[in-house]
């Protein structure tokens, strides 16, 4: 599962320059479905939520952006609010392969993601399904899989990933 809210944020360094980063809710199951590496550390997990402590797994570029020639794991990140009280500082537990959403032309984007459950907003989400063996899910199996997770959620088009993304996203690590 992935948020639909992606947004860019600048993240200070701490040395007075900022990194600006996108930033994705995801669920646990995420960088699995997608294939995305994990390099170091761990992904998104179904321990990460709102009773845990605040984490992250982040990009290789974006940890290379904040933290050049260091190991990330335990570092900290606050992300940037508009408004309002700051955000609770997220430990890094990861660090991803980069991602490339902006098509294959455009290098890839520092991005970090944060468990969906510890900032969970059922307003607009993408599901993320891989089928046994690589074949598609019928539609009708995956609403009979969602209803009991979240009955009150409408389901407004089913697509099939390669058919979304084409040409606009790959992993990479």
């Amino acid at each position: 599962m992935r948020s639909r809210r992606r947004a860019r944020r600048s993240l200070d360094r701490g040395d007075g320059r900022a990194v600006r980063a996108f930033f994705d809710d995801v669920s646990p199951g995420f960088f699995d479905a997608l294939r995305i590496p994990i390099l170091l550390g761990r992904a998104i997990e179904v321990r990460d939520d709102d009773r845990s402590e605040p984490v992250v797994v982040v990009t290789k570029r974006l940890a290379d952006a904040l933290w050049p020639r260091e190991n990330p794991i335990g570092r900290y990140l606050v992300r940037p609010r508009s408004t309002g009280a700051p955000r609770p500082p997220m430990r890094v537990v990861g660090v991803g392969g980069d991602l490339r959403f902006a098509g294959m032309r455009a290098g890839p984007g520092p991005t970090m993601f944060i468990p969906v459950f510890q900032n969970f907003d059922l307003g607009r989400l993408t599901l993320v399904v891989r089928g046994r063996n690589g074949l598609p899910m019928r539609d009708s199996a995956l609403v009979r899989v969602l209803e009991p997770i979240a009955p009150a959620a409408s389901v407004r088009g089913i697509e099939p990933l390669r058919a979304t993304w084409s040409g606009s996203c790959s992993a990479t690590g």
